[in-house]
């Protein structure tokens, strides 16, 4: 069984799942601050009826629940096997050369393409595995460039959001 690098990928899954995580707060953060945006621009410029006030605050709570669910839910919930994270580290290493897919794949046991495989060329396999894991960089995995601007971008309208409540206190 190749231990170090199913270590490895335990924290590289760790990883993902703070990154679905923070991709989803981030969502969420930034479609509230467009509601809220949007709410005072209709405040502003229309006199609303209490009832038709309360249908848009209830859109937006439903709203906010769905994309909760989709956006941080569902993505943490869903299960990323070690295949899944060692096909992510191949991508990212092409050194590799396959070899940790096949030591994760086959090295557990108890697949039938592993019946048909040599033990001793698996083994071979799983211990250069081994050597290599300290020497593949985990942090080509992720593209992060998307994440960043979206945090930008938050960071910015909450800013100006705030500047405008504050500058603006009724």
């Amino acid at each position: 069984i190749p231990r170090r690098a199913l270590e490895a990928l335990s924290r590289l899954r760790q990883k993902l799942r703070r990154l679905f995580a923070l991709d989803g707060a981030v969502t969420l953060a930034g479609g509230t601050l467009l509601s809220l945006a949007g709410s005072f621009f209709i405040d502003y410029a229309l006199t609303l009826p209490q009832g038709v006030r309360f249908v848009f605050l209830s859109g937006g709570v439903l709203a906010f629940v769905y994309f909760l669910e989709r956006k941080i839910a569902r993505p943490l919930a869903s299960p990323v096997t070690d295949v899944d994270l060692a096909n992510l580290v191949e991508r990212a290493n092409p050194e590799l050369s396959q070899s940790l897919v096949t030591a994760v794949e086959l090295g557990r046991g108890g697949s039938e393409t592993a019946a048909f495989v040599s033990r001793s060329m698996l083994d071979l396999v799983i211990r250069s595995v081994e050597d290599k894991i300290h020497e593949v960089r985990f942090t080509r995995i992720f593209d992060l460039r998307r994440l960043r601007k979206k945090v930008a971008l938050v960071v910015v309208g909450a800013l100006v959001f705030l500047g405008g409540a504050i500058s603006n206190s009724e």
